[in-house]
């Protein structure tokens, strides 16, 4: 048989290489990892890299048949949320509400501060009311890691001059 300390040395390197594969897989999805791991440089969040994340979950929204389709762009207690306080109905209607906001088509505004984000982006012009003037929309994206990977907390689309008199995370 072989020494005990031999076999710990054997099953802490087979645990450490476990752990370095399951973390490598799970953070290949979004590049916006503060955790550095060994062999693997460190990547920085940026504004970049959460815009990156914002418009590959808009891309996914435009293809989503249910709100489970968005569950990898949104955290658990927003997807639990959904599941345990609204109907099928109620998932379906916000999924098709959500659709119809309008594009973002600038990023104007970032804000990063530990595990929280919000990103502000310009949206096309609203038609003028009434013969009014057109109206400035923006969006704001709340953003917060959850175990490693940014996710879409909340979402607010309004006229420009309410989002830049108060942001959903002052930090």
């Amino acid at each position: 048989m072989e020494k005990p300390s031999k076999m710990i040395f054997v099953l802490t390197v087979l645990a450490f290489l476990s752990l370095q594969a399951a973390s490598n897989a799970e953070n290949s999805r979004l590049p916006v990892s503060d955790t550095a791991s060994a062999g693997r440089s460190e990547v920085k969040t940026t504004a970049a890299n959460l815009d990156t994340l914002v418009q590959e979950y808009l891309k996914a929204v435009r293809v989503a048949d249910s709100v489970d389709a968005l569950a990898e762009f949104l955290p658990a207690s927003r997807i639990s949320k959904f599941r345990d306080e609204c109907t099928s109905k109620q998932r379906t209607e916000w999924l098709q509400f959500r659709k119809s906001m309008p594009p973002m088509v600038a990023l104007v505004k970032s804000k990063v501060h530990d595990d929280k984000a919000v990103l502000t982006y310009q949206c096309p012009d609203a038609p003028p009311f009434q013969g009014g003037k057109k109206i400035k929309k923006m969006a704001e994206i709340m953003l917060i890691r959850e175990n490693g990977h940014w996710k879409v907390a909340h979402e607010s689309f309004a006229p420009a001059k309410i989002i830049s008199r108060s942001s959903v995370l002052n930090f």
